[in-house]
C-alpha cells in the first residue's frame, strides 16, 4: 500500500508540473505561425486602449487597437489597403524570472507594424502568430 501511495504521489507531481510548465517556443514555431496566418498586413496604429481584465487580475491587459491597413500581403477575409480594422488581444505582463512563450507587445499610436493576424467571428482581428504577431521572424 505504501508503494502505491508513493507512486500515486509521484504521478500527481508529474501531472502538476506538466500542466503548469511553459516554455519559450523555438523561432521555427513562430515562423510557421507567421506562414500560416490568414491575414498579413502592414498596419499603422490609430488608437490604443489597454485595460486590466478585472480589479484583481494584474497579470495581463486586454488591448484594443484601431489601425489602418497600409499594405495587404495576403488576406483570406478580403481586407483592402486603407481599411480601418480593430484588433483585440491579451497581453501578458510576465513577472521577473518568467519563462514561457513570447508575450505580445503593446503597440504605440502612430507607429507602423507588420501584422500577422486572423479574423474573429465578430469581425475584429486576433493574433495570428502569438507573441510574434507584430514583428517578422527571420528564418534561420
Amino acid at each position: 500500500m505504501k508503494g502505491f501511495r508513493l507512486s500515486f504521489l509521484g504521478f500527481l507531481v508529474l501531472v502538476a508540473n506538466f500542466v503548469t510548465a511553459k516554455a519559450e517556443l523555438p523561432p521555427s514555431a513562430y515562423e510557421q505561425f507567421q506562414a500560416d496566418a490568414p491575414e498579413v498586413f502592414q498596419i499603422k496604429v490609430d488608437e490604443v486602449s489597454s485595460k486590466f481584465p478585472g480589479v484583481f487580475d494584474r497579470s495581463k491587459r486586454i488591448e484594443t487597437v484601431q489601425a489602418t491597413v497600409v499594405k495587404v500581403v495576403r488576406s483570406k477575409s478580403g481586407a483592402k489597403q486603407g481599411e480601418k480594422i480593430t484588433l483585440r488581444y491579451e497581453r501578458l505582463l510576465p513577472k521577473a524570472g518568467w519563462a514561457g512563450p513570447s508575450p505580445a507587445p503593446a503597440l504605440e499610436k502612430g507607429k507602423e507594424y507588420p501584422a500577422y493576424l486572423s479574423k474573429a467571428t465578430d469581425g475584429t482581428f486576433e493574433l495570428g502568430a502569438k507573441g510574434k504577431s507584430f514583428e517578422t521572424v527571420k528564418p534561420r
